[in-house]
């Protein structure tokens, strides 16, 4: 009989979308809670998705410079917030569905 592998406590991942923020934030809060009711680890993850750089059927950017940059720098800030509170935010490249299921 072979020994049992040692369990992981249980956590919460948080996705964070298009609402990048911290404060006001109440399915983060929520997240945060059941983490902590688990005695477990709130994972906070932010997905880029590549298919938000391919052009559209019309020739454009899905994604502008301006906001490519906008976004960099909602990211830079809600990853220095998240590390002040000693859980820092994963920035993850690929398709969502894919990538949260890994």
């Amino acid at each position: 009989m072979s020994p049992n592998p040692p369990q992981r406590p249980p956590g919460v991942v948080f996705w964070f979308r298009s609402d990048l923020r911290l404060h006001d934030q109440l399915a983060l809060a929520y997240a945060a809670q059941r983490a902590q009711a688990l005695g477990g680890w709130l994972l906070p993850v932010y997905v880029q998705d590549p298919t938000q750089g391919a052009l559209t059927r019309w020739g454009f950017e899905r994604t502008g410079a301006h906001r490519q940059a906008w976004l960099q720098a909602q990211l830079q800030d809600l990853a220095e917030q998240l590390a002040q509170l000693n859980n820092p935010l994963q920035i993850l490249t690929g398709t969502p569905a894919q990538v949260l299921a890994d």
